[in-house]
């Protein structure tokens, strides 16, 4: 994220110089850290050249005076005479048409960490620019360059995936707030999962139980059957036998809810068997 000023040199007897104004800058956010650079469109002219190496001053001021202040030197890139012309030779047609011209970009750092405050009296409010040397210069421009960090970087420079997180996380929030609502209301208005299954649990035991006994009083009942088969004046013994056995095991106290299966299962064995 950069907020950039177009700054206009000012030539003269003195060293070349400018100055911004940022009275009136809404863009800066209060608290945030900015790198500055000066960017320079620079001819590559003889003059340019042989300069060499000059220095680039930057004054920060605010309504009580000087903010902070830096300098950073510059030159223009070295390039020999043959490579120089060998480079003109092949860059020949597009140099004609006027779609290259023979410049180069400078982008020199001047400031960085700079931290914006947006109080009345460490507001910024201009910057002076001054040069050790009067370059010649196509344009030129100040550019303050944010520090994102942390959300904001994330989201800033890697957009795409910051949506893919962030919308996994949305959900994935969603779904937990749902389910601790849904067990809250359960415990609430209903009975709990862990009550349903116990009884249920419970009832197939006895039933098991009923059972195992069951199957030992019909064994007892054949065998007495087979005893007494020849005695034909008493055919119901077995079967009051039986009832009376089975009388005797559901006196032990039951579950209501298991009971009445319970009772329906051992009479149907008992009946089959008899049978």
């Amino acid at each position: 994220m950069q907020i950039s000023y177009p700054i206009y040199l000012q030539y003269g007897n003195e060293p070349l110089w400018a100055s911004v104004d940022f009275s009136f800058e809404k863009r800066f956010v209060n608290e945030q850290f900015y790198n500055i650079f000066l960017e320079l469109l620079i001819p590559q002219s003889e003059l340019n050249f042989n300069i060499g190496n000059f220095m680039v001053n930057i004054k920060l001021f605010s309504e009580l005076g000087v903010l902070m202040t830096s300098s950073r030197p510059a030159i223009l890139t070295f390039s020999s005479l043959l490579l120089t012309k060998l480079r003109t030779l092949v860059m020949l047609p597009m140099l004609l048409l006027g779609f290259l011209r023979e410049e180069e970009r400078l982008v020199i750092p001047l400031i960085e960490g700079f931290k914006y405050h947006k109080a009345h009296e460490t507001m910024l409010k201009s910057v002076n620019i001054t040069f050790s040397d009067n370059i010649q210069v196509y344009s030129s421009k100040l550019i303050f360059s944010a520090q994102l960090q942390g959300i904001r970087y994330l989201v800033y420079y890697h957009r795409i995936f910051s949506f893919i997180l962030f919308t996994t996380l949305f959900w994935i929030f969603e779904w937990i707030i749902v389910i601790i609502l849904y067990f809250i209301g359960r415990k609430l208005f209903n009975v709990p999962l862990s009550q349903g299954s116990s009884k249920k649990s419970t009832c197939f035991h006895e039933r098991f139980e009923f059972s195992k006994k069951n199957n030992i009083l019909l064994k007892k009942n054949d065998s007495l059957k087979d005893e007494e088969s020849g005695l034909e004046d008493s055919p119901l013994l077995p079967l009051d036998f039986s009832t009376s056995m089975s009388k005797i095991m559901l006196d032990k106290p039951m579950d209501e809810s298991c009971e009445s299966f319970l009772l329906d299962d051992g009479k149907n064995g008992l009946d089959e068997k008899i049978g």
